[in-house]
């Protein structure tokens, strides 16, 4: 039987260890949050322009090729594929610390670009941006330093989380990871949880393959995974963070970089309202609740755009839409996405599934990123504003995603999605549905990963 739970408040339930842990690989998504805005921000700088875009004769402007925005990915996808690897083999920690090497060389390679080709192999703002020369552009990027150095140091204090070593047979150090819950858990509690992760890895592929992704129940969970990853982009938040700047720039109605530290602000705290909003009512109404948002703000931005030589407050109401795009973005798919890519998954199969669907981020980020300077640019499709239409229908479509593909496991343990999904509970039905892992045999028992009437247990919700 399990132990009686017991009623804790969210800040019950860390300890100092688990604080330095979590803050600590936070902060790599600090680091990349501050990459894409850095580059986002320092291309509608001067000095930036000069050094690294190609002057327009028709228009006696600098513009910047497609490419700078765009082939930068290629390295996502290399660090993505060597990153998974790697985490797989040799651990979190190691991963994480060869990937801080990684970035270091790459900010080396920024701060000292002479050319486009060194700024695109290496891919505050408001105080630089008014420096006159090319410390306006090179301050920001010499902060690319800071995390990843920080990092690489604190990684070999961080404990391995438990469901990976039980993958390799090492149940010692799962169950000495998990103790660190220690002051929210009991002993009693803490080993009925290490039971019930081995009983649910037997049971599924502990090491699986590429292959085993796309079989059984595991099919549906790599849709999933893949869906939101392509939606996450779809929203149009490539348009908004990469060329955000540049565009309220065009608009020549307000400072552009204050807009831009006002937006991330906003978006900041927005986020932080998510995290203690998503265990609360679920990851699913969130995402419809961003989705509708995003949907709204462009498509107000792409009706705005249609006027002819707008007046200034038709231009600061288009500044306005950017803004509140970027909240309904971090309401639901900017921090939910990324939860739900991670909890789908089985544990076996976790890392290659979530490595997959960011493949698939990452190829959806590289085609906006190529197109959208043609569809903004006036020498080509000269949409402007108007470019908004296209990403309303994407979000549009991204509501509907959330509400039928999206199961709520907002509440439930890695292990019980597991039964779930085993027992072929309908996506909608994830969120009332109710699961007991105590009577789980753990001699092995059934392949969750093929789904039949032998491992399919007689749930009401099946019928």
């Amino acid at each position: 039987m399990a132990p009686p739970i017991r009623s804790r408040g969210l800040l019950a339930c860390f300890n100092g260890r688990l604080i330095y842990a979590c803050s600590m690989i936070a902060s790599s998504q600090l680091n990349f949050g501050m990459d894409r805005s850095a580059f986002s921000n320092t291309q509608a700088m001067l000095f930036f322009k000069r050094q690294f875009g190609t002057f327009d004769e028709a228009t006696g402007t600098y513009v910047f090729l497609s490419l700078l925005n765009s082939v930068q990915f290629i390295g996502f996808v290399f660090g993505l594929v060597l990153g998974s690897l790697f985490s797989r083999r040799f651990g979190r920690r190691l991963a994480i610390f060869l990937m801080c090497f990684w970035a270091l060389i790459s900010g080396v390679i920024l701060i000292t670009s002479k050319t486009p080709t060194q700024a695109i192999t290496g891919s505050t703002i408001a105080g630089s941006s008014e420096i006159k020369g090319h410390a306006s552009w090179k301050i920001p990027y010499g902060l690319f330093f800071v995390i990843p150095f920080i990092l690489a140091v604190a990684v070999w204090w961080i404990p391995e989380p438990p469901r990976w070593p039980l993958t390799r047979d090492r149940q010692e150090d799962a169950l000495s990871s998990l103790r660190l819950r220690q002051q929210a858990y009991t002993e009693e509690e803490i080993q009925h949880k290490f039971q019930e992760m081995q009983n649910a890895l037997n049971k599924t592929v502990k090491k699986g393959t590429f292959m085993d992704m796309w079989r059984g129940t595991n099919l549906k969970r790599t849709l999933i995974t893949i869906g939101v990853n392509v939606f996450l982009q779809l929203t149009g938040q490539n348009f908004a963070s990469k060329y955000g700047t540049i565009f309220i720039q065009s608009l020549d109605s307000v400072d552009p970089f204050v807009m831009s530290c006002i937006n991330s602000a906003l978006n900041i705290i927005t986020v932080f309202f998510t995290q203690f909003l998503s265990d609360e009512t679920g990851r699913v109404p969130l995402t419809i609740a961003g989705a509708f948002l995003q949907t709204a703000s462009l498509m107000t931005m792409d009706g705005l755009g249609t006027i002819k030589n707008p007046s200034q407050s038709v231009r600061s109401a288009v500044v306005a839409t950017v803004t509140l795009f970027g909240i309904g973005f971090s309401l639901g798919w900017a921090p939910l996405s990324h939860v739900v890519a991670a909890e789908i998954p089985t544990t076996g199969l976790r890392d290659l599934t979530y490595a997959v669907g960011a493949v698939f981020n990452i190829v959806t980020q590289w085609a906006i990123a190529f197109s959208v300077p043609y569809l903004i640019d006036k020498s080509h499709a000269g949409l402007g504003s108007k470019v908004g239409f296209i990403f309303s229908m994407t979000s549009f479509l991204a509501k509907l995603f959330s509400w039928f593909c999206i199961p709520e496991c907002g509440g439930k343990t890695l292990e019980e999605i597991d039964e779930l999904f085993a027992q072929g509970v309908p996506i909608r039905k994830f969120s009332t549905a109710k699961v007991s892992l105590d009577a789980e045999a753990s001699d092995g028992g059934d392949d969750l990963t093929k789904l039949d009437k032998g491992n399919c247990n007689t749930h009401p919700l099946n019928l």
